[in-house]
């Protein structure tokens, strides 16, 4: 049990999570439920590996604008479309595929100041069902996290039996 607001000393004990090196139970889950915040990015130019990064919704956003598509609901549609494709073409690597289409919640874009830089990126909060497709790729994304954004707290799966 844990508490998600809590800082460690208003919940002793529940800040001391120790990774188990054992992948049995990974192998036995077949029905996930899966909530992460990753940083939803891609190249700017899609052709170079190592360019400026842009975020997949504000993408959309812009492709709409560009292309005359302003009704609220057909931005809205563009912005999930590109957040669901950005999940599916990464499902492979993190060790899962999806079952359903996943809803889409909490997107905010988070800025502030360090060493006279600007830091500035979004996440989006994924809620599916997941079926494991590779245990020690799925293992590997539960304990190192998934997504550019990690350092700032982004990018942790969470997993439960579904």
């Amino acid at each position: 049990m844990c508490c998600h607001h809590a800082s460690p000393s208003q919940c002793p004990g529940c800040w001391n999570a120790k990774a188990n090196p054992s992948t049995r139970s990974c192998r036995r889950v077949i029905g996930c439920c899966s909530n992460c915040a990753p940083t939803p990015q891609w190249p700017a130019n899609r052709r170079q590996k190592r360019s400026r990064r842009h975020d997949v919704l504000m993408d959309a956003k812009w492709q709409c604008r560009q292309q005359g598509r302003d009704a609220p609901w057909e931005v809205r549609e563009a912005m999930e479309a590109n957040a669901e494709q950005w999940l599916v073409n990464r499902s492979e690597a993190w060790g899962f595929t999806l079952d359903t289409t996943p809803q889409l919640s909490g997107y905010r874009q988070h800025q502030w100041q360090r060493k006279q830089r600007q830091i500035r990126f979004s996440s989006v909060d994924y809620e599916g069902v997941i079926t494991v497709a590779d245990p020690e790729r799925l293992r590997a994304a539960l304990f190192n996290g998934v997504g550019r954004s990690r350092a700032f707290g982004c990018g942790m799966l969470m997993v439960r039996r579904g």
